[in-house]
């Protein structure tokens, strides 16, 4: 595999692909990382990347999108690759890729579980107020009667939030799927803030149903994605919803809780896929 050249790009903020580049270069694996951030500014150049016909690409998806997939198109144009991770995924735009109300779509047109829409006008609270393109769980608030939720209405632009029922869960869980496979399951715990912001954060390693896996599976090949983080909740009465995808999921935290090997186990999917 030393013929093998990587090419790995990916917001500063993220780690997922640093873990996958170092991987490479401990196996002796060439592989150059970059930050969108270092090709984002419409007055910088695109580098000249080290691309050859042994080149294997994974662009993660950026947190913020401007000028950035302007650039990402313009490498997908000049340069040629002998595959590229998430490629059918990468069909679609970031922005709809991003867009909580279009995974909403999807989980209906493929008939999964999902929380209903919430209507403004008669609510029954409590209420999940999501923002359609947010990322790290920054832009999820609890509403819980008329009074907050015309505060929120104030303050913020409700077309750019989705609605939905809110849920008291047995459990949060996120489940990566590496190509056709689930890769491993963690519960997270759920906070509350004061200011009634949800946070989540992992909490150990789990386990799902095998219809629940089932689902996540076929959800991962409608999309088209090589490697896709998807989040599930667990109703008391037992019953499961999908919350949203990910595709650009970190694994930074559940690497450390859980003792995975997952950065080694997506680059021998990568190696094999394209080999």
């Amino acid at each position: 595999m030393n013929n093998v050249n990587l090419l790995l790009i990916e917001s500063s903020l993220d780690t997922t692909l640093k873990f996958i580049h170092f991987e490479a270069l401990k196996r002796g694996i060439k592989s150059q990382y970059l930050n969108y951030e270092e090709i984002a500014k419409p007055w910088v150049f695109i580098p000249k990347l080290n691309v050859n016909e042994n080149t294997i690409a994974f662009f993660a998806l950026p947190f913020t999108v401007n000028q950035v997939e302007k650039n990402y198109q313009a490498i997908r144009e000049n340069y040629r690759f002998k595959g590229i991770v998430n490629n059918d995924m990468l069909t679609h735009n970031f922005l709809k890729l991003e867009n909580k109300r279009y995974e909403t779509y999807i989980f209906s047109k493929l008939s999964l579980p999902f929380s209903r829409f919430t209507n403004l006008h008669k609510p029954q609270f409590p209420i999940i107020a999501r923002k359609c393109i947010s990322g790290r769980s920054k832009n999820n608030f609890l509403i819980q009667n008329q009074q907050q939720l015309d505060t929120f209405i104030r303050k913020y632009d409700v077309t750019n939030w989705i609605f939905q029922d809110y849920h008291e869960l047995v459990g949060d869980y996120r489940i990566f799927v590496l190509g056709d496979k689930p890769l491993c399951v963690v519960k997270r715990n759920v906070k509350i803030l004061p200011n009634k912001r949800i946070i989540v954060k992992i909490a150990e390693e789990s386990s799902l149903p095998k219809n629940v896996l089932r689902e996540c599976m076929e959800l991962t090949k409608y999309i088209g994605a090589d490697f896709l983080g998807i989040d599930i909740g667990i109703t008391k009465n037992g019953k499961h919803f999908f919350i949203e995808y990910n595709g650009r999921a970190q694994f930074k935290t559940t690497k450390e809780k859980i003792k995975s090997d997952i950065a080694e186990k997506i680059l021998d999917y990568i190696l094999n896929k394209y080999k």
